[in-house]
């Protein structure tokens, strides 16, 4: 090879190698630049899911004592409106007994108090329905309350399992990060330290050609 062609590789091979030596400590100090602002940014993304979850799991509890409560005054109020219904059916009761032991001799009397005591227990007899009715409204109502608090906590199961696994991710992630920041830093030392030795053999061949340079002189005279 003459003495230009290897000059020409010699200082070929120092450029090449001082650009990848400066391509990778530019990548180092990048990687662990990054490495700061990325992991600030999860951490912060994460914290505020974690909030949301728990601020939503507050809201179930207070979702599900609400239907607790609710469950209660419905269930009591079914049973004062079953208690009232049979209240009534009693006086219901007694009132059509009792004015059947009356002696009323009286054709026209008899008449207008059997026409009476009719309209009256039909009256009773409605108000009866009715309030059994209700109750019995309330009671699917409970029912449908007693579904719901079971979705509540279903839900607040799977938040709670959403919960730990953030904080199983928040607690590796820095972890995770550190140890692929290492990894790639230590890749490219690596590559910036073979870079030294293609330097080395630039110099050499720069060295090389100058050296039959000089040999040649030494020939000529």
């Amino acid at each position: 090879m003459s003495s230009f062609g290897k000059r020409f590789l010699g200082v070929s091979f120092i450029i090449f190698a001082v650009l990848g030596i400066l391509i990778s400590l530019t990548g180092i100090v990048g990687i662990w630049r990054v490495k700061t602002t990325l992991l600030d940014k999860i951490i912060q993304a994460t914290d505020i899911l974690d909030s949301t979850l728990s601020t939503t799991y507050d809201g179930m509890d207070v979702l599900y004592d609400t239907l607790d409560k609710g469950m209660e005054t419905l269930d009591s109020t079914e049973k004062v409106l079953f208690a009232m219904a049979n209240t009534i059916g009693d006086i219901n009761n007694f009132s059509s007994n009792f004015l059947k032991l009356l002696p009323i001799n009286i054709t026209g009397l008899q008449q207008q108090d059997s026409t009476s005591d009719s309209q009256g227990t039909n009256q009773l007899d409605t108000i009866e329905t009715e309030m059994e009715n209700i109750a019995s409204n309330f009671k699917g109502i409970n029912f449908a309350m007693i579904s719901a608090q079971g979705v509540v906590k279903d839900y607040q199961e799977i938040l709670n399992l959403s919960k730990d696994q953030i904080e199983f991710f928040q607690l590796n992630f820095p972890k995770w990060i550190s140890t692929t920041t290492w990894i790639l830093t230590i890749l490219l030392a690596w590559f910036a330290i073979t870079q030294i030795g293609f330097i080395l053999q630039g110099v050499n061949f720069y060295r090389s050609a100058g050296e039959s340079v000089e040999s040649s002189d030494n020939n000529l005279n």
